[in-house]
């Protein structure tokens, strides 16, 4: 299968995009790959994308355990 977007590249962003790409690569295993890839073509979308994520994952007030199960579980019904 040809990939629809081809891969973003750290050094092919623009300066102002940069910090955004820099936030993501320091929690995400996927780097800017996933969906990332896909977000930072709308830098704006990718910010709001990215800081929401961030809040459902690292400051939600529900206990870290049960949110990490959460995602476990989500990913086996999503046979992920």
């Amino acid at each position: 299968m040809t990939e629809r977007l081809t891969q973003i590249c750290y050094d092919e962003l623009p300066p102002e995009v940069r910090p955004l790409a820099d936030d993501i690569l320091k929690v995400s295993s996927a780097a800017l790959g996933g969906p990332y890839n896909a977000l930072l073509r709308s830098p704006d979308m990718a910010r709001r994308a990215f800081d929401f994520l961030d809040y459902l994952r690292f400051k939600t007030s529900v206990n870290k355990r049960l949110n990490e199960f959460a995602i476990l579980i989500q990913a086996r019904i999503s046979n992920a």
